[in-house]
């Protein structure tokens, strides 16, 4: 192996290794934005979407981190509506789960097939 990338000397490996995190985030992302909600939902999302605009407090637990981190995306200029725009935000934090998990079971096993699957 070679500085712990887990593909040794065998170049397709190696660009395998390397380009599966990318691939892999825009195949997740792909899937969450066919399931997006353009609008409104129910429950605690539309708890979250009518909260992170005013900097609000949701029921308890709170979700204070989901709020604050909504209040910051809400500032970018991105198109939509407030509802579609938190929706994407959770979509963006899904695909950052996968990748988190994706490079914990990377960095245990060694190997990126597992991680992928994973």
């Amino acid at each position: 192996m070679r500085n712990g990338d887990g593909a040794g000397w065998v170049p397709g490996r190696r660009f395998a290794a390397r380009s599966a995190p990318l691939l892999l985030a825009l195949f997740i992302f792909g899937i969450y934005l066919l399931g997006l909600h353009p609008g409104v939902d129910a429950g605690d999302s539309a708890e979250l979407q009518l909260n992170a605009p005013l900097l609000g407090i949701c029921h308890p637990p709170g979700y204070q981190i989901e709020v604050t981190f909504g209040w910051l995306w809400l500032l970018l200029p991105l198109g939509g509506n407030v509802a579609w725009r938190m929706n994407l935000l959770m979509a963006v934090m899904g695909v950052v789960g996968c990748l988190a998990l994706y490079g914990s079971v990377r960095r245990v096993t060694g190997q990126t097939l597992p991680a992928v699957f994973s």
